[in-house]
C-alpha cells in the first residue's frame, strides 16, 4: 500500500487507495482524491503458524475470527 501511495504521489497516476493510506498526502494537498467508492472492501488477514507459546489474547483473536470471520472486518470511510 505504501508503494502505490509512494507511485500515485510522484508519477500522476491514478490509483485507488484507501485514504488512511495517503491522508498526510490528501491534508497537505500533495495528492487529492478524485473520487470514492463504498462498494470496495478491504479485508485483512494474519498467517500464522502453529507454535509452542502462544499468548492468551492472540488464541482468543483467532477464535473470534474463525467463529465470526466478517466481524473484523473494518468498515468503509
Amino acid at each position: 500500500m505504501t508503494m502505490l501511495g509512494l507511485i500515485a504521489r510522484d508519477s500522476g497516476w491514478l490509483t485507488v487507495l484507501p485514504g488512511v493510506v495517503v491522508q498526510d498526502e490528501l491534508r497537505f494537498e500533495s495528492l487529492v482524491a478524485v473520487c470514492q467508492s463504498h462498494q470496495l472492501q478491504e479485508r485483512c488477514y494474519a498467517i500464522t503458524t502453529l507454535y509452542r507459546h502462544r499468548t492468551d489474547i492472540v488464541e482468543r483473536m483467532l477464535t473470534h475470527s474463525t467463529q465470526n470471520p466478517t466481524s473484523l472486518e473494518s468498515p468503509m470511510r
